[in-house]
Formats: structure tokens, sequence, C-alpha cells
């Protein structure tokens, strides 16, 4: 028993890293862009909806909140089927709101999320983008300091078909100057990590967190809510320096091959 337990604990599970092009680009659902004010999209004024204070037309607004007043301010009641709100010119009924989704900037719309065109070529909503695919980890060959490039499924895909600019690899390791292509991460993909002792561990990456790390889970834990078998791994130097993690590659019977 003892020499079966000394084999299992050197076995490294095998998880098939997540390489393929699949998965959602972005979500079906969008929003629109007010200069100034930032997204907003339309909720249906209806027994779910609570959200008065983030009605975008200020008209609109006292009007609700005056129907709602007439109800003790009791939502579920006040816009209960049957129960129609009404324009200012108290014949038209209103059945949709514009509400504020999230304050933001054009300029960051840009970088954050996918505009949806018409035929026209004119942005009408954006759509937050699908997957991440991957993330490309630098280091800043003066500084010192590691940043993280945060791949999506859309841009992947558009690098490897050409979508927008020529055909490239999925994976870019030329970044320019001063940067260093250090590694890039899948989900599922395996590594190790130093610990104080000596000893290395190994670990996948559960998750990829936009702009500040992955998650890592012990390779052979099956069950979520084990912290202690978790590392939240910022992309930093400090980090780097503390855990000096390092990627592997594994067949499928979980034996190291690069």
């Amino acid at each position: 028993r003892d020499d079966l337990q000394q084999a299992l604990d050197k076995v490294i599970i095998a998880h098939a890293p997540q390489l393929k092009l699949n998965g959602e680009l972005h979500e079906v659902t969008g929003a629109g862009f007010i200069e100034g004010i930032g997204n907003v999209n339309r909720k249906n004024l209806d027994g779910n909806f609570s959200q008065v204070d983030k009605i975008y037309d200020p008209v609109v607004k006292a009007q609700v909140e005056e129907h709602l007043k007439r109800f003790g301010n009791k939502f579920k009641e006040a816009f209960a089927e049957g129960n129609v709100v009404l324009h200012k010119d108290g014949k038209t009924p209103i059945k949709r709101v514009r509400i504020v989704q999230s304050k933001t900037t054009l300029d960051k719309l840009k970088k954050s999320k996918f505009g949806a065109r018409d035929k026209q070529g004119k942005v009408f909503k954006w759509l937050a983008y699908g997957n991440l695919h991957h993330v490309e980890i630098l280091r800043n060959s003066k500084t010192g300091k590691y940043s993280g490039e945060f791949v999506t499924m859309m841009e992947a895909s558009h690098r490897a078909k050409g979508i927008g600019k020529a055909k490239q690899a999925i994976i870019k390791t030329d970044h320019g100057e001063p940067f260093e292509f250090v590694m890039a991460l899948h989900i599922n993909e395996i590594v190790s990590v130093e610990h104080e002792d000596g000893r290395r561990e190994f670990y996948r990456v559960q998750k990829l967190i936009v702009g500040k790390g992955f998650l890592l889970r012990l390779h052979c834990t099956s069950i979520l809510d084990r912290k202690n078998e978790e590392i939240y791994f910022g992309i930093n130097e400090a980090t780097f320096n503390k855990w000096r993690l390092q990627k592997h590659k594994l067949n499928v019977l979980g034996k190291i091959i690069a």
C-alpha cells in the first residue's frame, strides 16, 4: 500500500488544454452608447422591473415614479400585467424604458467590447466579448515588469483567419521592444510552482482573469471549494519571483514531455 501511495503521489493528472477556436465570439445581447452617459439598454416595464433610478429619459422617469407612488412604491404590483404606465400625453403606454447600464467612454468601449455595425458601417450596439482564448505573458527587459495580453476568442480567430489583418499565428510572440515573450497560457494547461522548501507542485490553469492574472488549481483536485488547493497568480514581478512558474507539456498518460 505504501509503495502504491508513493507511485500515486508522483502521478500528474493530464488535462486537455483548451487550444481550439470554439465557443462564442461575443455575447448575444448588447447595449447602446450615449456620449457623456455610457452604456444604455432597454428593459421591459413589467413585474420584474425595479431599476427606476437608472431610467435615462428624465420625462419618462418622472412618469414611472409618479405611477409607482400610486401603488405605494410596490414594484411588482405597480408594473403587474394590466397596470399600464402612460406617457405624459396620458394616452400612449410606456412598455419599455432605456436604463443606464454603466458609465463609460467611447475609447474604453472600443478596447473592451465589440461594436456591431449596420449596413452603412455604423456601430449601433456594443457587445461583450465571449471567452478568452489565452493570455500572453510579457516581460519588460528594461524595467523587469511583467504584463499580460489577454486574447479573446474573437481576436484569436481573426489572427488565424486573417480577418481585418494578414493571417498570423494565434499566439503572438513578438510584441516589439522592450517586451520579451515569456509564455502563453490556456485554460487547463499544466504549470508547476516552487515552494519555499524547494519542492515543485503541479497545477492546472483554472481561470483567466482579464487585466489581473489567472487562477491555478491543484492538478489532481476535483472539488471547487478547496481554497487551500488554489493559487491566485497575479502577473507581476513579485509573484513570478516567488513561485518561479514553469509551463509543462504532458502526454495523455501525464508524463512530462516538455
